[in-house]
C-alpha cells in the first residue's frame, strides 16, 4: 500500500494521478486507506505523533483495530497513547510512516476529497456547511422587517468547526476543524481550549478564528496565513493568540451530509448568547436586530467603514441545513471569488526572476484570468515553494466579470487576496456571475 501511495506521489500531473487513484481504489484495502484518511467524519483523538519505527512488523488487521477503536473512542487517553506508541515502534519504516500519515489525515502524495471522490465518486463525503444565498437569490420581501431581522458582521477570518464531545473517560473533548474537515492541532489552542469546554458539549458551534498579536487583531490575509501554517504543523509565535468569534450552534447528530436542524436561529442564537461568558478570546460575532433592509445597509456600511468586508442578514426563523439558505443572505460591497492556480506568468524588469501574475481558472474551466496584488516578498515564497501553491485554491477581489471578443471570460482588476488552504474547490463561473 504505501509503495502506491509513493507512486501517486511521484506523479506530478493530477489527471495522471486521478487515473492511478482510480486502478489502486479498486483494492478494498487501499480504500479503505484513503477513507480512513480523509473522511472529515473519522477521527482518532490523536494528533502529536512521534515517529518512532524500528520494528518488522507490517501494516496488518492489529492495527486496522487499534484504528477502529480510536475512532469509535473506545480507546482514549493514556491507554490511547501508550498503545499507539508500542505499536509505532513495533512497526516498520513504511508501515509506521503509512499509521502516521492516517493519523494526521495527509498521506503526503498531492491528493484531496476531490480528487479521490473524481477517481471513485462519493468515497469521501462533504463537511455539511450552511451557505449564505447572494441577495438577488432572495426575497427581501419574506423577511419579517417588522419583527426584527438579524444584522451581522460577515466573519472574514478563517472559518471553524468547533465539535464539543463529552467522553465519559477524558470528560470535556474539543475537535476544531476547517470548513474541509482539516483538522487542527488542539495542542496549539491551549486558552481557547479551556474556554470551549465551557460550551455545552454534543454540539457543533460555528465560527471564525483570529490572531492577536500584542493586544491587536491582525488583517486577514496575515492571520489566515498564519492559521495556513498551523493547519501544516505549525506553531504560533510568542506574541501570537488565536481568538474566536462565535455565531450558531448545532447539535452534533444533525452536522451529516443533507442533514438539517429544525430548532430556529433565534433560539440557537439565544442559547449561544447565554453560554458565552465575557473574555478575552471568545465572544459573539458582532451582531444587530434591523427592522428594515435601509437599517441593514445602514449597519453594513458602518462595517465597511471600518475595514470590514460587509454583513449577513438572517431570518430569525431560519433552520440549519447543509446547503444554501434563502433565510440568510451576504451584503457586500466588493465582489470576492475562489479561484485554482493552474500556472504563472513570466514576469518582466523587476518581477523577470520571480513572476508577473498567477494564472487561476474558475472551477469548470469557463474563466481564466491573471492575478495580480503581490508583494516581492511573496512572490519569493510562492516560486521556491511552487509546490504549495500550484492547484490550490485563492481569493480575489475584482470589480466585474467581462468578456473578450472571443467570449471568453475574464475578471477587470482581479487582485490577491489569499491562499485558502480551507477550501478544496473553486468557484464555478455561474456563481461568480451572480456576485
Amino acid at each position: 500500500m504505501f509503495y502506491c501511495i509513493e507512486q501517486i506521489a511521484e506523479t506530478p500531473s493530477k489527471n495522471e494521478k486521478i487515473e492511478l487513484l482510480k486502478d489502486f481504489l479498486k483494492e478494498p484495502e487501499f480504500r479503505n486507506i484513503v477513507k480512513m484518511t480523509y473522511d472529515p467524519f473519522i477521527t482518532f483523538g490523536i494528533l502529536n505523533v512521534k515517529q518512532e519505527y524500528t520494528g518488522e512488523a507490517e501494516f496488518t488487521n492489529v492495527v486496522y483495530l487499534m484504528l477502529e477503536s480510536l475512532a469509535k473512542r473506545t480507546l482514549t487517553g493514556d491507554s490511547a497513547r501508550n498503545i499507539l506508541h508500542l505499536r509505532l515502534n513495533s512497526l516498520t519504516q513504511e508501515s509506521g510512516e503509512l499509521l502516521t500519515r492516517i493519523l494526521k489525515c495527509d498521506l503526503r502524495c498531492g491528493i484531496n476529497a476531490i480528487t479521490i471522490n473524481k477517481a471513485y465518486p462519493g468515497l469521501i463525503p462533504n463537511m455539511p456547511y450552511l451557505r449564505c444565498s447572494l441577495l438577488d437569490d432572495v426575497k427581501l420581501d419574506t423577511f419579517d422587517w417588522i419583527g426584527g431581522v438579524y444584522s451581522q458582521l460577515k466573519a472574514n477570518g478563517s472559518f471553524v468547526n468547533v465539535n464539543v464531545f463529552e467522553d465519559e473517560h477524558e470528560g470535556t473533548e474539543i475537535e476544531l476543524r476547517t470548513r474541509q474537515g482539516q483538522q487542527y492541532n488542539i495542542a496549539q489552542f491551549n486558552k481557547i481550549e479551556e474556554v470551549l469546554k465551557t460550551l455545552t458539549p454534543d454540539h457543533q458551534y460555528h465560527g471564525e478564528f483570529l490572531i492577536c498579536k500584542n493586544s491587536r487583531l491582525l488583517k486577514r490575509k496575515v492571520g489566515n496565513g498564519i492559521f495556513n501554517k498551523i493547519l501544516q504543523g505549525g506553531a504560533f509565535e510568542k506574541d501570537e493568540e488565536p481568538v474566536i468569534s462565535l455565531w450558531d450552534m448545532v447539535e452534533l447528530k444533525h452536522i451529516t451530509p443533507k442533514g438539517s436542524y429544525s430548532v430556529p436561529y433565534s433560539i440557537r442564537f439565544k442559547n449561544l448568547s447565554e453560554l458565552i461568558k465575557p473574555n478575552r478570546v471568545m465572544h459573539l460575532i458582532e451582531t444587530r436586530m434591523v427592522h428594515s433592509f435601509e437599517e441593514a445597509l445602514k449597519h453594513n456600511s458602518e462595517l465597511v467603514s471600518t475595514g470590514e468586508e460587509g454583513s449577513i442578514i438572517k431570518c430569525p426563523n431560519a433552520l440549519w441545513k447543509d446547503g444554501t439558505s434563502k433565510q440568510q443572505a451576504k451584503i457586500k460591497p466588493t465582489k470576492e471569488c475562489e479561484l485554482r492556480i493552474i500556472g504563472n506568468i513570466p514576469g518582466k524588469g523587476r518581477h523577470k526572476d520571480t513572476f508577473g501574475s498567477l494564472l487561476a481558472v474558475s472551477e469548470c474551466g469557463e474563466l481564466s484570468v491573471g492575478v495580480s496584488g503581490f508583494t516581492d516578498k511573496q512572490r519569493i515564497e510562492i516560486i521556491e515553494n511552487w509546490h504549495k501553491w500550484e492547484d490550490t485554491i485563492i481569493s480575489v477581489k475584482f470589480k466585474e466579470v467581462i468578456q473578450n471578443k472571443k467570449k471568453e471570460y475574464s475578471l477587470y482588476e482581479p487582485v490577491f487576496i489569499e491562499q485558502r488552504s480551507d477550501k478544496k474547490e473553486a468557484d464555478a463561473l455561474n456563481k461568480i456571475l451572480k456576485l
